[in-house]
């Protein structure tokens, strides 16, 4: 079991406590599905949960399904404007202030930046940012990597405990006055029906009918989000090289995201269409 951190002055013997999850996205990649676990995963008896995000997606319908309550964000996105952020961060403030939560839990850099300022300002007792990963070991320029880690050490010292899903995440930020405030904690999920070699198949070819013919050939498997920082790209160049040794070899990527369509046009460039399929 780990503590991360919760501050005795929110404890609450006579009241449910109060958490507010804030998100930048609301499509359903592992981010997403970490905050839906947890809040979905709370038991009601004990805490009163809402979720804020930015966008109307998968998400937020998985969460209203499950009773939860959400918040939608207008202005939160992930993509930079100055005037996007300057109202974000206000609608931010708003929604804290109305709520006032006992525990603000932060995912994802954009909402991570400006949740900890929001919420250090108004003086929210237990603020935790979960590092799902650093936006600075994306492919930029290395100005923007500097400001990007910048951002992501400015949340870290304003939020009052951070959750790293690795180990590399927690050594990767290295500056002053952080270290202590980081804990590791491996992402996990519980799975009560394994199934077998063949059911697996059977069940991806249902959504997929064109691995029909390749069922007993090599398969391997990756799940992820479909954004750059997966580097499903590099995966399509080594199956490449692969296929030409192994023709019969498959590979299948499991996920939505911006990425989709750009990846379909690889594929199809590299005239891998039948040993590569997004599912």
């Amino acid at each position: 079991m780990h503590n991360i951190g919760v501050n005795s002055n929110s404890a609450m013997t006579d009241k449910k406590r109060k958490i507010l999850f804030l998100i930048t996205k609301s499509n359903f990649g592992g981010a997403q599905r970490y905050v839906h676990d947890l809040a979905v995963g709370l038991p009601k008896s004990e805490f009163e949960v809402k979720v804020a995000s930015g966008g109307t997606g998968t998400l937020i319908d998985k969460l209203k399904d499950a009773n939860i309550d959400v918040i939608t964000i207008d202005s939160l996105q992930r993509d930079i404007s100055l005037g996007k952020e300057w109202m974000a961060f206000w609608e931010t403030v708003d929604i804290i202030r109305r709520e006032q939560p006992d525990v603000l839990h932060i995912n994802s850099s954009k909402a991570g930046v400006l949740g900890s300022l929001a919420g250090r300002l108004l003086g929210v007792p237990n603020i935790i940012f979960t590092s799902h990963g650093w936006a600075f070991n994306e492919d930029r320029p290395i100005w923007q990597k500097f400001i990007l880690k910048k951002m992501h050490w400015f949340t870290v010292l304003l939020s009052h405990h951070t959750i790293a899903v690795s180990q590399e995440l927690k050594r990767q930020m290295n500056w002053p006055f952080v270290n202590k405030k980081i804990t590791v904690i491996h992402n996990g999920r519980e799975i009560k029906n394994l199934l077998s070699r063949e059911e697996s198949r059977d069940n991806l070819i249902e959504k997929e009918p064109r691995l029909t013919p390749y069922k007993d050939d090599f398969w391997s498997l990756t799940i992820g989000e479909l954004h750059p920082v997966k580097r499903h790209d590099a995966v399509i160049e080594v199956m490449k090289e692969l296929v030409d040794k192994e023709p019969n070899t498959r590979h299948l990527i499991i996920g939505s995201g911006e990425e989709e369509q750009e990846l379909k046009v690889l594929i199809a460039k590299e005239n891998l269409s039948e040993h590569i399929f997004l599912l």
